[in-house]
């Protein structure tokens, strides 16, 4: 209660803060820097935080002394850095939202003990910060401490890929962004300069993120590859003959029509090849990424040998794994191929610890597939275990980056 009050202080009373008309007025030439600021979004790709004046030095000074609580500097920064920001873009808004909403920062009209108490003689600052609509929860502070990289890692990781429920390259890539635009922000205006090195490492881990995601996008695409493909078609029963009686049928989605006339979309239908609504050529096992039975058996004999076919299934798991090595491996059937060593790995934070023995699996890719994954980046995946010590990854759910960690529930 005694924090509260002393933070409460300065909502109510915060210090003076001179403005720039009160020392000298507004000059020609800063009257020609505002409108250029004013013409810009904050978002733009080559944006620079605008060279801090003096005047505007000095009301730092008083805004983010260290003589004032974190918690309520934080929120008088949030509003300046909402106000100097154009947020006609509704997804960048969400992702904004969701990202402080994760380091404690609620948005909601803010009331602390009570109620408001505006007075028609209080001050610009006063009624700012009672009014304000961005407010940290005090009791959340009081059970983690001050960390702007691990709010970053969590945000960009599992809360961004599970809970904002963010797939697409672009919002990835804005997500990131916009992260990297606030803590730059944050920095450029002293606004924490006893944490500066934990809000620099938050920075970088956001620059990093910007080119994790969107590689662990593009693997999640292209995994498994051609050879751990032909082993799910030929061994794992999901997709064992799958493509085999692609000549006669192919599922294909066409509009249904309802009673009244209109159309819904979505009926999943199997039609045969002579159909108007067929696509023939898109929907032929191409022993790529579909496999036939014997387009399957082919393949694996020409890269393995014939001996690998007569192996058995023995088990299977859904696992979470970690790349820990890379090998390229030389076999007489082909040129080279990449034996991947991964283990089993826990995300921090997690609140549902694998149930396994398993402590390691080993995958063999096509060399060009993996090549350019970071060492530590994570695999959620189905595997196929077969009794000649091959390990088929058959199913991707999600290729995670290497800084990924959640939120114990």
């Amino acid at each position: 209660m005694d924090d509260l009050l002393e933070q409460e202080k300065y909502v109510k009373a915060p210090m003076n803060v001179p403005k720039s008309s009160d020392v000298n007025g507004p000059s020609k030439k800063q009257g020609e820097r505002n409108k250029k600021r004013n013409d810009l979004s904050g978002w733009e790709e080559d944006f620079q935080e605008p060279e801090i004046t003096m005047e505007e030095t000095a009301e730092n000074q008083k805004l983010y002394s260290l003589d004032i609580p974190i918690i309520v500097r934080m929120e008088r920064f949030i509003q300046k850095y909402r106000r100097k920001r154009k947020w006609n873009d509704a997804s960048r808004y969400r992702l904004f939202t969701m990202y402080l909403a994760l380091g404690g920062v609620s948005t909601g009209q803010k009331g602390f003990t009570g109620g408001l108490d505006l007075n028609e003689n209080d001050d610009a600052q006063v009624t700012e910060n009672q009014t304000a609509v961005d407010y940290i929860q005090y009791d959340l502070l009081d059970e983690y401490d001050v960390d702007f990289a691990w709010v970053v890692a969590v945000f960009l990781s599992s809360h961004l890929l599970y809970r904002a429920g963010v797939t697409e390259e672009n919002e990835l890539r804005m997500a990131s962004q916009l992260v990297q635009n606030f803590l730059k922000s944050v920095l450029h205006n002293k606004v924490v300069p006893e944490h500066e090195d934990n809000v620099q490492s938050a920075l970088n881990l956001a620059i990093q993120a910007e080119k994790e995601l969107i590689d662990d996008k593009k693997f999640s695409v292209s995994l498994p590859g051609p050879l751990q493909r032909a082993l799910s078609y030929y061994f794992v029963d999901n997709y064992k003959g799958l493509w085999d009686n692609a000549d006669v049928y192919v599922r294909y989605t066409q509009p249904s029509s309802t009673a009244g006339g209109s159309k819904e979309k979505g009926s999943l239908n199997t039609l045969p090849f002579n159909s108007d609504f067929s696509n023939r050529e898109g929907f032929q096992p191409d022993g790529h990424v579909r496999f036939s039975t014997e387009q399957a058996k082919a393949h694996i004999t020409k890269v393995l040998g014939s001996d690998a076919l007569e192996a058995k299934v023995v088990d299977q798991e859904y696992l979470t794994v970690e790349l820990m090595s890379k090998e390229l491996i030389h076999l007489e059937q082909v040129s080279t191929l990449c034996n991947a060593k991964f283990a089993v790995w826990n995300p921090p934070g997690t609140s549902y610890p694998q149930q396994t023995e398993k402590k390691e699996v080993e995958i063999l890719f096509e060399p060009e597939l993996i090549e350019s994954m970071a060492l530590k980046t994570h695999l959620e995946a189905s595997f196929t275990f077969l009794s000649n010590d091959i390990t088929i990854m058959d199913t991707v759910l999600a290729v995670l980056p290497t800084f990924y960690e959640e939120v114990e529930e």
